[in-house]
């Protein structure tokens, strides 16, 4: 079959005529049980050859899909492109946190390293961030900065997504604060991942301790 439409109705994975509230809050008739495909692995091949296939010409180094379904069309995904390439295309996923974030872990981080990147942030410090970012030796081609406490509405994430598709550019990074303030905003499977950062005191941690406790002491 040449039309994945066709083959999720093969194996039942379409379920139409009935009401579902999805994710992003809309209404709809028509429902994708991807689970339904999973099992079979024929049939997921063929849906993945045929992403394959769309972005063969694409300069595609990952392929990066979510956990826990997104693995296995990540991982298929990339087999076929890496077969339509002749060149290896990795395949690895993101994971959510506590806030349904996306993020990079197992430091997968260090497969998308020297590769181009769109961001944005609404931060007080977006310097910061962008520093955070190009120290992990990925590249950045394009920075969206808005104001501190800014509140994203559907025109600045379409902005984003259409500058980054304009750009060539597969990996979308922003910060944990503004991946929740845009979470309920349709996001059209851009990949948008946020940033996982974390404070470590490497010298001296016990009089910065002892400094802080002093500091907010009653």
């Amino acid at each position: 079959m040449n039309d994945v439409v066709e083959i999720l109705k093969s194996i039942g994975a379409i379920v139409t005529n009935d009401h579902f509230v999805y994710t992003s809050g809309r209404h709809g008739s028509v429902y994708i049980r991807k689970d339904m495909l999973y099992p079979h692995t024929v049939q997921t091949s063929e849906v993945c050859r045929l992403f394959a296939e769309k972005f063969k010409d694409r300069d595609i180094d990952v392929v990066v899909g979510p956990q826990i379904g997104g693995i296995i069309l990540s991982q298929w995904t990339a087999h076929h492109l890496s077969d339509l390439k002749q060149n290896e295309i990795v395949g690895i996923f993101t994971e959510k946190d506590e806030n349904n974030n996306q993020l990079f872990k197992r430091d997968y981080y260090k497969l998308v390293k020297g590769k181009n990147v769109l961001i944005f942030s609404g931060i007080g410090n977006p310097q910061g961030f962008e520093n955070a970012i190009a120290g992990l030796g990925i590249d950045i081609a394009k920075s969206f900065r808005f104001a501190d406490h800014h509140a994203y509405t559907q025109a600045d994430i379409d902005n984003i997504i259409q500058e980054a598709r304009q750009l060539n550019l597969d990996n979308i990074i922003t910060t944990h604060k503004d991946a929740i303030k845009t979470r309920e905003l349709q996001i059209k499977d851009a990949g948008i991942v946020a940033l996982n950062i974390k404070l470590s005191i490497t010298k001296n941690e016990a009089e910065f301790n002892r400094r802080l406790l002093k500091l907010y002491s009653f």
